[in-house]
């Protein structure tokens, strides 16, 4: 949501706004209103963060995967 969007201007006759800083927004509501509802999306992905939890669970699939091949071969045989 940008400060140019039609949904970042407050509604008319009613107090209310919203300021944006940055990468924040902030929402200034009047206490007199009775409901107001501020549907707020984020659309930037936190690669860093998924490349992390990526990586963990590639660790522990690979972890799996050698915990099961070594009880599978100190399984005794039949002869």
């Amino acid at each position: 949501m940008t400060p140019e969007s039609p949904a970042a201007e407050a509604p008319k006759g009613k107090k209310s706004s919203v300021d944006f800083t940055g990468r924040t927004a902030t929402f200034k509501l009047m206490a007199s209103q009775p409901t107001l509802t501020i549907n707020v999306t984020a659309r930037r992905v936190r690669w860093g963060y998924l490349v992390i939890v990526a990586y963990v669970l590639a660790f522990v699939v690979t972890q799996l995967c050698q915990g099961l091949k070594r009880a599978a071969s100190l399984r005794p045989r039949k002869i």
